[in-house]
């Protein structure tokens, strides 16, 4: 009875956790700032940020920084520290020294030179082969592409096509951003470009947005972008894993998906 109980304790936790991931929502966030260089960031919470992700690049020194907190503990996942081999002082200290004679250094290096010639030259041909592989699928490339353009167009498969662009569309709805704040001066560094540019936003709604300012600067020599924004959204893990479950069960996908296969192989 114990052993049951415990059972029953336990596929209660596995439900309940598998429930909270499934359908609550994971807030996302992207928001950044510059005066003169810009520093980004992009933060996931989850369960009232008893998990918080934050990843961080400055676009200056180019170095992303990735620090994930479980209960407010901090976990840096990149990047990560290497481990320096510890020295055994001891064994260095009780050896004792040995003078060496020219001639027998240069004996004694020799066939380690001979060794790191072998694996230099071993490493060459190993990306010499890389080279051309690569180069062979590059070549490869247009002929796939171009298949698989015909297998898509092709009529038997235009209702899994149709029903994968369903899918997305439903997907991104779900997971669109919910907010977008700007607050942005920027300038190509031709006044003719700048206009065009700000035409073209000027066509998205998020320029009447209340709560977005982008500025054009007509005066300035130079491209730049300054000011700050931040988007934020959420997401549920359900609705992708639904999608994904109904895709599957698509017999004219999973033909789709078996055609493109082989044309790979």
């Amino acid at each position: 009875m114990i052993v049951l109980k415990i059972l029953l304790i336990l596929l209660l936790v596995f439900a309940g956790l598998l429930f909270l991931i499934l359908f609550f929502p994971l807030h996302y966030s992207i928001h950044g700032k510059s005066n003169g260089t810009w520093n980004i960031y992009a933060d996931v919470t989850w369960l009232f940020y008893f998990v918080f992700v934050r990843a961080h690049v400055d676009l200056e020194d180019k170095t992303p920084k990735v620090v994930l907190r479980v209960l407010g503990i901090p976990i840096t996942l990149y990047p990560r520290k290497e481990k320096k081999p510890k020295k055994d002082k001891k064994a260095a200290k009780t050896q004792p020294a040995v003078e060496v004679k020219p001639d027998q250094k240069a004996a004694e290096a020799s066939p380690e030179t001979d060794a790191e010639e072998f694996s230099a030259d071993a490493d060459a041909g190993k990306n010499g082969k890389k080279k051309k592989n690569l180069i062979e699928k590059i070549k490869k490339l247009p002929t796939l592409l171009s298949k698989i353009h015909t297998e898509v167009l092709d009529p038997h498969n235009k209702e899994a096509v149709k029903h994968m662009i369903a899918e997305v569309k439903g997907i991104m709805s779900h997971y669109k951003p919910r907010r977008i704040r700007t607050n942005l001066v920027f300038s190509t560094g031709d006044p003719s470009t700048t206009g065009k540019l700000i035409g073209g936003l000027s066509l998205a709604p998020l320029i009447y947005e209340k709560g977005n300012r982008i500025v054009p600067d007509f005066t300035a020599d130079k491209a730049y972008i300054e000011g700050k924004f931040k988007i934020t959204g959420h997401v549920i893990l359900f609705f992708a894993l639904a999608a994904a479950v109904r895709l599957i069960m698509d017999r004219n996908i999973r033909r789709l998906i078996k055609h493109v296969k082989t044309l790979k192989g």
